[in-house]
């Protein structure tokens, strides 16, 4: 049944790799309530994994990153238990690395001074 997910939930999701990985849900709740699946960005503890345009830091301690290129959408019975949601600051970040990921932004002429110019680039000052 659509609508148990929302907005900003962190879900540990089975998305055919060995092992359960921690999604964060970015679609709408609105969406969410209407359809069976979700768009969920994969959430990352590894060490090896840098902060930067398309990758926020999402949280110092634990280190947590966003693998905001890694957007999908999951449908709702892949989502196997909620772990936690993140805030609106944290949600902010993520949006940013969407917009840095996919540059839609541009298409409606809107230049945003957190948003760098392209993936390996720095973001504006």
């Amino acid at each position: 049944m659509p609508g148990r997910a929302r907005w900003g939930q962190v879900w540990w999701a089975d998305i055919g790799l060995d092992e359960n990985k921690r999604v964060v849900v970015v679609s709408e709740n609105g969406w969410n309530e209407l359809f069976p699946s979700v768009l969920a960005v994969r959430l990352s503890a590894s060490p090896r994994r840098d902060p930067g345009p398309g990758f926020p830091l999402i949280s110092e301690r634990p280190r947590v990153v966003a693998i905001c290129g890694e957007a999908t959408s999951l449908h709702e019975s892949l989502l196997v238990e909620q772990s936690g949601a993140l805030t609106p600051r944290q949600m902010r970040a993520i949006a940013i690395g969407l917009l840095e990921v996919t540059q839609i932004h541009r298409l409606l002429g809107i230049v945003h001074p957190e948003v760098a110019e392209r993936i390996g680039g720095r973001r504006r000052r």
